[in-house]
């Protein structure tokens, strides 16, 4: 949808399951916000327009596709450069971003800091881009946390004052294995990442990265494509598609029909048609 398609708007989303996370998402917004604090992370880019931000002894001019971070308790203000602007922000509390980083680094890792409020890093911005992309990043699951979990780890890693360095961790494929018997043999239910990485053993943070070397997909690429196997030899044996859907997990029969659709590049009514 175009920008002059949009009404002005302001909405606040909290994250369920209690990621400590809150979306911020702002249309055509022409308020100029006053000097302010915030006691959380707020992680934005900037959809339409530009937005200027005055810090104690900085300024910055975050434009149309640009990132910009403000550290927590950080006193700065806000206001559009022209008409209005369009934003989304992540809003993360200090022990979300505490905990990555000692999931990244171990005990003992400091909390990241960022120094410029202006994060020049494409890749990042298409991770941004991902995360608010989701049908519905309020709702908990794996994917969700896969995609937060990323953008978060990445912007530590790569902008903050004390980068974390990543652990050398080394765990055997078993604990990898384990995992996925056990995404095989409960694909009915919706994963969390944090439940997998304690089967594992494993950090969410190092899990995750560990099942993306050895397995080449991430645990949700995994479980969707589980799901997707199943789902064709129990159409290919009779069952309707419904009760497919239903026994693989999906949420409904359209949802199966999507990733269906997209990893085979048919419906699964096609894929009936042409197994009977």
């Amino acid at each position: 949808m175009s920008e002059t398609g949009h009404r002005k708007s302001l909405r606040f989303l909290e994250t369920k399951g209690n990621r400590g996370i809150t979306l911020v998402q702002g249309e055509r917004i022409s308020h100029a916000f006053p000097r302010h604090t915030h006691k959380t992370y707020c992680i934005g880019l900037i959809h339409h327009g530009s937005r200027l931000v005055t810090l104690e002894k900085d300024q910055a001019a975050i434009s149309e596709n640009q990132l910009f971070v403000i550290n927590p308790d950080t006193p700065h203000a806000c206001r559009t450069i022209g008409p209005f602007h369009s934003y989304s922000v992540i809003c993360a509390r200090k022990e979300v971003m505490a905990d990555l980083s000692a999931q990244i680094a171990g005990a003992g890792a400091s909390i990241p800091f960022f120094p410029s409020c202006l994060i020049r890093d494409s890749d990042l911005v298409l991770t941004f881009q991902r995360v608010i992309a989701q049908n519905d990043l309020t709702q908990p699951g794996i994917e969700t946390d896969e995609a937060l979990m990323s953008l978060l780890s990445k912007l530590a890693m790569r902008h903050s004052q004390n980068p974390p360095d990543p652990l050398k961790q080394d765990p055997r494929r078993a604990v990898i294995n384990r995992a996925m018997d056990y995404i095989l043999t409960h694909l009915r239910h919706d994963h969390s990442l944090k439940d997998l990485a304690n089967i594992a053993g494993l950090s969410p943070f190092h899990f995750h990265r560990r099942f993306l070397e050895l397995a080449g997909v991430s645990p949700h690429d995994f479980l969707i494509q589980s799901r997707i196997k199943k789902a064709r030899h129990l159409i290919e044996s009779g069952t309707s598609l419904a009760e497919a859907a239903y026994e693989t997990g999906f949420s409904d029969q359209s949802h199966m029909t999507r990733m269906f659709k997209r990893h085979t590049g048919v419906t699964p009514g096609v894929y009936k048609k042409s197994n009977m």
